[in-house]
C-alpha cells in the first residue's frame, strides 16, 4: 500500500477549516435573500402603535422641571 503523507500545520487546517466555515455560513446567509421582501405600509400614522403613556409620564416629572 502506498503511504499518502499530508504535511498540513496547525495554523493552516484552523485558517482553512475558519474559511470553510465562513464560505457555508454566507452561502446560507444569501440563499434566503430573493424570498425577502419588504414590508409595505400605506399609512404609517394608522398603524403606529399606541403612545399615549409618554403624554402620562411627561405630566407626571412636569412639576419637577
Amino acid at each position: 500500500m502506498m503511504e499518502i503523507k499530508n504535511n498540513i500545520g496547525r495554523r493552516s487546517f484552523l485558517k482553512l477549516s475558519a474559511t470553510a466555515g465562513l464560505a457555508v455560513m454566507a452561502n446560507n446567509a444569501f440563499a434566503a435573500s430573493p424570498f425577502l421582501k419588504p414590508y409595505v405600509v400605506d399609512n404609517p400614522l394608522k398603524s403606529y402603535p399606541n403612545r399615549d403613556w409618554e403624554k402620562v409620564y411627561r405630566d407626571m416629572f412636569h412639576v419637577d422641571s
